[in-house]
C-alpha cells in the first residue's frame, strides 16, 4: 500500500483479507518517515521495536557522541568504541590476534578491565568535583545552577570558568583522598563492565541532524563504554560525549529499591527509548532527506548490529495479510471502510460516495468559538459538548419519527424509553445492572427499525461493541453494527478524528452506550462529527466507574435541559447473588470478603483452578499475580514486558488491530508458536491470530488485570482483590467489579478496613465547571 510521498494520501486501495475474505476501501500512504502523515505511525512502530529489542538484549546503557567536523568523523569515532567492543577488547578478539590459548586471553582480559576501571574511576572523580566546583559557584552568585536551560548552564560555566577551574582542582584533591568515595565508584564501575561483558556487542544507533549545527550520534548498548575509551578516541574542542548513562544505575537512583535483576525491566528502558526515538526530528528528517540526494551519502537514519531488526523488509500487504484487487483516484473521507457485499458490484461507486466531505455549520462554528475565546483542556471540551447538545436540541430539520404501535414484552420503564426517543432529539438511558439496559437497546432497534446504514451504535471500548454484537445477531438485528468511536470517526494514529466538523458521517441515529466510560474529550470529538439533524441516545449506568482521570458524563447530561431522563430502576434478577451484592455495595452495605497476608499465591493457585478470573485495582497487583502464575514458566521467554508463557495460558488482547480483527479486552488461549511469534485462540471465535514477538506488547497474561480494563466484559466468575490504596478504592470501583460475574463474585482483601473503606468512599461525580455551566462560566470570565 506503499506509494510516493506526494501522493500520500490521495489515493483508494481495494484489498481482500487473506483470512477472513472480507473487502475494504482504504486509504494508500507512502510509509515513509519523511512524511508528516507517516511519520507519526512509522515512529511508534520504531519505539516498539527498540523496547522490544532493549529487553532481549539488554541495552542498557545510552550514549550520545557528537563531532563538530562533520558526519564522516563522527561515524568515524562510532567504528572505534565498535571495533574496541566487538573485537580488541573481547577475550575471543584477544586469542585470535594474539593464538593463545581462553586462559592466557582471559587473564589478559581481567588485567585490561581493572586498568580500564581505575581509569574510568579518575574520570568519574574529575565528573563529580567538576559538578561540586559549578554548584558552589553557583551558590556564590546566588543561582539554582539545576533549574537552569541547558543553553543557560552552558553560559554559565563559561563566564565563570577561571574561578569554576579553580574551585575544582580543590574539590578534585580532596575527592582523590576519599577512600570511600573511590572504594563506591570502583564498585560501581565495575557493575558496568559486567552488564554483558561476554555478550556479543548490540547496539541500536540514530543520527540526529541539526540544520545550523553538528550531527550527533545516539545508541543504545549492552556493553559499557569505557570513559577512558571516550576521552582516547575524542578530541577536546572538536569532539562531545553528551550522555554515558548505565540505565540500571539511573534507575536505582530513583528508586533503591528495585532489585536489578527482576525490577528493570521494559518499563524503566523505555524511557531512554523515547529519549533515542525523540531525536527524530524534523530538521533531522529534512537534512537527512537532503543527503540522501546525493548517492554518495549512504548511511541510515537508524542502524543497529546483526539480529536486531527495526525495519521489516516485507511488504506491508504481505505482512497484514491483504490481497491488493485494485486503487482508485479518491481520497477517501475517512482511514477505511469495511466494503459490504450488496457494494461488491460497483466498489468504485461505494469509494465515490465515502469520498464526499460534508460538513456540518453549526459545528465549524463551535470550532470557531472555542478557539476565538481560546479555550483548552477541559473546558474547552465541556464547551464543544455543551454546544452540540444545545444545536442539536434546537435544529431546523426535522427529526425522524417512527410510528410506534403497540410495544409488547417490556417493562414500562423500557417501553417508556422508546416513546420518550422517538419524540426527542437526545435522550438518556440509565440502567444498573439487572434492568436490562441493553436488551431495551436491542427493542428500540427492532421497533424503530432505523436505516442501518445511517444508524450509529458506538462504545468506547471494542469489547463493549463486540458484547452488544452478539446481542444483536442473537435477536437477529445483526444488520446493526455496534463499533468503537475511534474506529466509526476514522482515528488516525495520533488520535485526530477524520470524521469531523468539516467530514461528518452519514449519521442519523447516534446510541451510544456505555457513556460512563468515555472521557470528554472524545465524546466532544465523536458530536462534532455528526449532523446536528442527528437523534442521539446516551446509555449508561451512573455507578460505574468513571474514566481515568475523568469524571462520569452522565451525572451532568441527566441535569442537562436539553437531555430527556429514562432511569431503569426494576431488577429482573432480584434472587441472583451477584446482583444481590452489587445493590448492597450500591446501598453502603457490608458484603462476604476473604482475606489474603502471606498466602496470596496459594488463594491465586486454587481460584485459577477453580474458573475465576482475578481483577485488581492495582496494576502492580495485576502484575504480581499474573508473575505469580508465570514464575516457574520457561517454555515461551521472547514475549514483552517480562511475561513467560506457556500453551494453554490465557492471554487478554489490550490494543485494537484491524488486520487481525480483534478489540482491546478480547480474550483468549496460546495454543502454539514459532520461531517469529505465537499463535492466540480467541474465545467465542473459531480462529487464531498471530502476534510476532515484538508485537506481544499487544497481549497481557489475562489471569488478573485491572477492573477499569475489566470495563464493558462479562465473566462467569469473578475474584476481587484489593491493594490497601484509599484513594483507588471505591464504591465505582467495587459495583463494577462484581457486576462483572454473570454466576459468582468473590471479594479478598489484606483485612475487613479495606473493604468497609471501599464500600463507603465515593468519588467526586461532576466537575467545578462542566457542561451545564460552562457557557456562562466562559462568558463571565471573558467579561472580566
Amino acid at each position: 500500500m506503499a506509494l510516493e510521498l506526494e501522493k500520500c494520501g490521495k489515493k483508494t486501495i481495494h484489498l481482500q483479507a487473506k483470512d477472513t475474505g472480507k473487502h475494504y476501501a482504504k486509504l494508500m500512504t507512502c510509509n515513509k518517515l519523511e512524511c508528516p502523515n507517516c511519520q507519526p505511525v512509522i515512529s511508534a512502530r520504531i519505539k516498539k521495536k527498540i523496547r522490544y529489542y532493549a529487553q532481549h538484549e539488554r541495552l542498557v546503557f545510552f550514549n550520545t557522541i557528537t563531532s563538530k567536523l562533520g558526519f564522516d568523523d563522527l561515524e568515524d569515532l562510532f567504528k572505534k568504541i565498535r571495533k574496541e567492543l566487538a573485537r580488541d577488547f573481547t577475550i575471543e578478539g584477544y586469542m585470535k590476534r594474539k593464538k593463545v590459548s581462553r586462559e592466557k586471553a582471559l587473564q589478559w582480559y581481567e588485567k585490561k578491565k581493572e586498568k580500564y576501571i581505575e581509569s574510568d574511576i579518575l574520570v568519574e572523580i574529575e565528573k563529580i568535583s567538576r559538578q561540586e566546583a559549578i554548584i558552589e559557584v553557583a551558590k556564590q552568585k546566588k543561582v539554582f545552577y539545576q533549574k537552569l536551560t541547558e543553553d543557560k548552564k552552558r553560559l554559565f560555566k563559561l563566564d565563570f570558568q577561571n574561578v569554576i577551574q579553580k574551585n575544582f582542582k580543590r574539590h578534585f584533591n580532596t575527592n582523590l583522598k576519599d577512600e570511600k568515595l573511590k572504594d563506591k565508584l570502583y564498585d560501581n564501575v565495575r557493575q558496568r563492565f559486567e552488564e554483558n561483558e561476554f555478550k556479543e556487542y548490540k547496539f541500536i544507533r540514530v543520527i540526529e541532524f541539526h540544520k545550523n549545527g553538528q550531527p550527533h550520534y545516539h545508541f543504545l548498548t549492552n556493553r559499557y563504554v569505557p570513559h577512558t575509551l571516550l576521552k582516547k578516541i575524542t578530541t577536546e574542542g572538536v569532539n562531545d560525549v553528551y550522555d554515558n548513562s548505565y540505565i540500571v544505575e539511573d534507575a536505582l537512583r530513583r528508586n533503591p529499591d528495585l532489585l536489578i535483576s527482576e525490577d528493570v525491566n521494559t518499563e524503566i528502558v523505555a524511557n531512554y527509548v523515547s529519549k533515542i526515538t525523540n531525536y527524530i526530528t524534523k530538521d533531522t528528517i529534512e537534512v537527512y532527506s537532503d543527503l540522501k540526494e546525493n548517492k554518495s551519502f549512504r548511511k541510515k537514519l537508524i542502524s543497529s548490529s546483526d539480529g536486531i531488526k527495526i525495519f521489516d523488509d516485507n511488504k506491508e500487504e504481505e505482512d497484514l495479510k491483504y490481497i491488493k484487487i485494485g486503487v482508485f483516484d479518491y481520497v477517501l473521507n475517512s482511514t477505511n471502510y469495511e466494503i459490504p457485499e450488496n457494494a461488491l458490484n460497483d466498489v468504485e461507486d461505494f469509494i465515490r460516495f465515502n469520498s464526499q466531505a460534508v460538513g456540518d455549520d453549526h459545528s465549524e462554528q463551535v470550532i470557531k468559538d472555542v478557539q476565538a475565546l481560546g479555550l483548552v483542556d477541559k473546558e474547552k471540551y465541556n464547551y464543544i459538548i455543551a454546544k452540540r447538545l444545545e444545536q442539536i436540541n434546537f435544529s431546523d430539520i426535522k427529526a425522524s419519527k417512527t410510528k410506534l404501535g403497540f410495544i409488547t414484552g417490556l417493562s414500562v420503564e423500557q417501553s417508556h424509553l422508546i416513546k420518550v426517543f422517538n419524540e426527542n432529539r437526545i435522550s438518556l438511558l440509565i440502567g444498573r445492572a439487572g434492568t436490562g439496559k441493553s436488551f431495551t437497546i436491542t427493542n428500540l432497534l427492532k421497533y424503530m427499525q432505523p436505516n442501518p446504514n445511517s444508524t450509529f451504535i458506538v462504545t468506547y471500548t471494542g469489547k463493549a461493541s463486540s458484547r452488544l454484537r452478539e446481542l444483536f445477531c442473537a435477536n437477529d438485528i445483526g444488520y446493526y453494527k455496534p463499533t468503537t468511536i475511534h474506529k466509526a470517526c476514522g482515528s488516525n494514529f495520533n488520535g485526530k478524528f477524520l470524521k469531523n466538523e468539516k467530514n461528518t458521517l452519514n449519521c442519523e441515529y447516534l446510541i451510544i452506550d456505555e457513556v460512563s466510560m468515555i472521557p470528554k474529550e472524545i465524546l466532544a470529538k465523536l458530536l462534532l462529527s455528526v449532523p446536528s439533524y442527528v437523534k442521539v441516545l446516551f446509555a449508561g449506568d451512573d455507578a460505574q466507574l468513571p474514566p481515568v482521570n475523568d469524571v462520569s458524563i452522565i451525572p451532568e447530561l441527566k441535569e442537562s435541559q436539553y437531555v430527556n431522563t429514562v432511569e431503569l430502576t426494576k431488577v429482573f434478577r432480584s434472587d441472583d447473588k451477584v446482583l444481590s451484592y452489587a445493590h448492597k455495595v450500591l446501598n453502603r452495605e457490608m458484603i462476604d470478603y476473604n482475606t489474603y497476608r502471606d498466602d496470596l499465591s496459594t488463594i491465586v493457585s486454587d481460584l485459577i483452578n477453580q474458573g475465576y478470573q482475578i481483577l485488581t485495582n492495582t496494576k502492580k497487583m495485576t502484575k504480581d499475580i499474573n508473575m505469580i502464575v508465570q514464575s516457574e514458566k520457561t517454555e515461551i521467554t521472547r514475549c514483552f514486558n517480562d511475561f513467560k508463557y506457556s500453551v494453554g495460558d490465557r492471554v487478554m488482547i489490550v490494543a485494537n488491530s484491524s488486520p487481525r480483527e480483534v478489540s482491546n479486552g478480547d480474550t483468549g488461549k496460546l495454543v502454539k508458536y514459532s520461531e517469529k511469534g505465537v499463535f492466540i485462540q480467541l474465545d467465542h471465535e473459531n480462529r487464531q491470530v498471530f502476534y510476532k514477538y515484538e508485537d506481544t506488547e499487544e497481549i497481557v497474561p489475562a489471569y488478573a488485570f485491572t477492573v477499569h480494563k475489566s470495563q464493558g466484559s462479562e465473566y462467569e466468575k469473578v475474584a476481587i482483590v484489593l491493594e490497601n490504596q484509599p484513594k483507588l478504592n471505591t464504591n465505582n470501583l467495587l459495583y463494577t467489579a462484581i457486576t462483572r460475574a454473570k454466576k459468582d463474585a468473590k471479594v479478598f482483601v489484606s483485612d475487613e478496613s479495606v473493604l468497609r473503606s471501599a464500600i463507603i468512599n465515593s468519588p467526586s461525580n461532576m466537575d467545578m465547571v462542566n457542561i451545564n455551566n460552562v457557557v456562562e462560566y466562559v462568558q463571565k470570565q471573558k467579561v472580566s
